[in-house]
């Protein structure tokens, strides 16, 4: 019998929801872009240097071309996956990997070098973030804190699980040898997860963000509203929230890449391994606990909270001395790391919707990468004209503090949504 609306009522169990599923794969596609990719960047790099004699001068703004390559390829990406299939541009990212690895027998000059570091940065992005942040923003809206840090915990994980094995086989086969059995890795690792598990909107599968299947929750889904791309780059909380996240980000990478040479200066090197996997584990148990409170608190002052927090782990590690001062501290930032990080695709989420969510999250990550690739640059520049790190880490907790202040001038998080939204008929849905 046909109901008032004229349809028929249902007659089977609605299937199961996805979305846990895509949440699994991009888990498993960041497991291998981190561990290849992003954490092996600095082995890959003495491996170059020791089978073909280059100077460290002359290959140490390798990283940062990764970087850029990442940041810049991030924004094309972004705009291909708004019209085409996520896992187009997973496979893609994949296939240039495993290429990229394959062939590191073939770099033989610095320019080659840079080549190979440049591709990398490219399938890095184009398999790992932006992909990845885009399709759980379609997939969730009221779990998305939940499905974006069970996601990024893969980042952190890749570093643990993916790098011994890799030093190993570089160690034992050289870089040229390693490079195809990591390109395998690398495209299996993403290209199996991406087919099975991730699919690109719930709507394209008879679904609504959440699994939600009542009437009230469809509705409120269905009529989020979305600013679009120009709007939202223009707007005061996209330029602060981008700016801030330079600074942020400028001071934890720097923080990073020279924790273990600050332990090891002041200690010894055995304290040093300890306190970067310290740090290393305190990134996965706070991404996880924030997972669980987030979604009862706040975005943009749980967001302050944690850059603060962020700023007072900089900070005393900058005089710290002795064993449990230097190892606490360094858990004190390293319980930061993962959350500044998932935070931001939360707060863009938030602030401007799903429709264009993808090239303005592509756009403010390109901001940030610039601030990603020079934090070991400064460090390094102030540790050599200081003699020690007091300054460095001093400097980092100031720019840490600097983003809490523009993090808080962006306003609210639903001020551009709700100022677009007297700007529109009464159609909202539409956007």
């Amino acid at each position: 019998m046909a109901t008032s609306s004229g349809t028929l009522p249902s007659t089977g169990a609605a299937p199961a929801f996805w979305g846990w599923r895509v949440v699994a794969g991009c888990f498993l596609a960041l497991v291998v872009t981190a561990g290849i990719g992003f954490y092996n960047l600095t082995i890959y790099l003495q491996a170059f240097v020791e089978a073909r004699g280059f100077s460290v001068s002359a290959v140490s703004a390798a990283t940062g071309a990764f970087f850029l390559a990442a940041g810049l390829s991030g924004v094309l990406v972004a705009r291909f996956i708004e019209r085409h299939d996520v896992r187009l541009a997973l496979v893609a990212g994949a296939v240039l990997g495993a290429i990229t690895l394959s062939a590191s027998s073939l770099v033989q000059t610095v320019g080659q070098l840079y080549i190979f570091y440049v591709l990398l940065g490219i399938a890095y992005t184009t398999a790992g973030l932006v992909p990845c942040t885009t399709v759980l923003a379609r997939w969730f809206v009221k779990k998305r804190t939940i499905a974006l840090a069970t996601a990024f915990t893969g980042l952190s994980l890749g570093g643990i699980v993916m790098t011994p094995p890799c030093v190993w086989l570089i160690s034992h086969l050289g870089i040229g040898g390693a490079g195809p059995w990591l390109g395998g890795v690398f495209l299996v690792g993403i290209v199996v997860p991406a087919i099975f598990l991730v699919r690109s909107r719930p709507e394209d599968h008879g679904q609504v963000p959440d699994g939600i299947v009542d009437g009230d929750g469809v509705q409120a889904a269905a009529a989020e509203i979305s600013v679009p791309f120009a709007t939202a780059v223009r707007s005061r909380f996209f330029i602060c929230l981008s700016i801030g996240y330079v600074l942020v980000m400028t001071a934890q990478v720097g923080g990073i890449s020279h924790l273990y040479r600050l332990v090891a200066g002041r200690l010894d090197a055995p304290t040093a391994a300890l306190a970067v996997a310290i740090l290393a584990g305190t990134s996965i148990a706070g991404r996880l606990l924030a997972g669980l409170l987030l979604p009862r608190m706040r975005m943009r002052p749980a967001t302050m909270a944690i850059v603060a927090v962020q700023s007072v782990g900089l900070l005393l590690l900058a005089f710290a001395m002795g064993h449990g001062p230097l190892l606490g501290f360094a858990a004190l930032f390293g319980s930061t790391i993962g959350n500044i990080g998932m935070l931001q695709p939360l707060l863009v989420a938030e602030a401007f919707g799903v429709r264009s969510y993808a090239r303005i999250y592509a756009m403010s990550q390109l901001m940030t990468t610039f601030g990603a690739a020079a934090g070991p640059t400064l460090f390094g520049y102030l540790y050599d004209h200081t003699g020690g790190y007091e300054l460095s880490y001093g400097l980092a907790a100031g720019l840490s503090a600097a983003c809490c202040l523009l993090i808080l001038l962006a306003g609210p998080t639903d001020g551009t949504r709700a100022r677009f939204a007297e700007t529109l008929p009464d159609t909202p849905a539409a956007y």
